[in-house]
């Protein structure tokens, strides 16, 4: 994952947990290992549908789009609120997730998720796929 922070003004980034960008020669660095990964191909697709209630819930189809068995995978909605008070201020305020599964080769599998969180034009869902070790293998936001 790819993700950017201020730090006494100044933009600072990080990569999969790991460095922080202070200067052009980090960024070519960074952006070469962000395109790696940009450029990969992904094993698994997932669609979502928020369901049009007054909490928070979603139907998700995972879909392995690789003949090898994704073992020991967690499904996790995390759902999460804009404060608006300026850019990347946000609040979670619930994560659901399913306990590990296994996903067999070229299979779907579908989950129902659900949240006592209401529903409100600040709220907003993502649905990550991850490893037992914690990589993320799959996101997607669910408007």
């Amino acid at each position: 994952m790819f993700a950017s922070y201020s730090l006494g003004g100044t933009p600072a980034v990080v990569l999969n947990g790991q460095g922080i960008l202070y200067s052009v020669q980090d960024k070519l660095r960074y952006m070469t290992e962000i395109n790696k990964l940009l450029d990969a191909s992904s094993t698994v697709m997932i669609e979502a549908n928020m369901a049009a209630d007054t909490r928070m819930a979603v139907s998700v189809e995972l879909t392995n789009l690789s003949t090898q068995a994704l073992g020991n995978v967690r499904l996790y909605a995390v759902v999460y609120e804009d404060l608006g008070i300026s850019h990347n201020h946000y609040l979670v305020k619930d994560i659901q997730s399913v306990p590990l599964f296994t996903l067999a080769g070229r299979s779907t599998a579908t989950f129902d998720l659900a949240s006592d969180v209401l529903t409100s034009p600040a709220r907003h869902m993502v649905i990550l796929l991850k490893s037992t070790s914690g990589v993320i293998l799959q996101a997607l936001f669910v408007k």
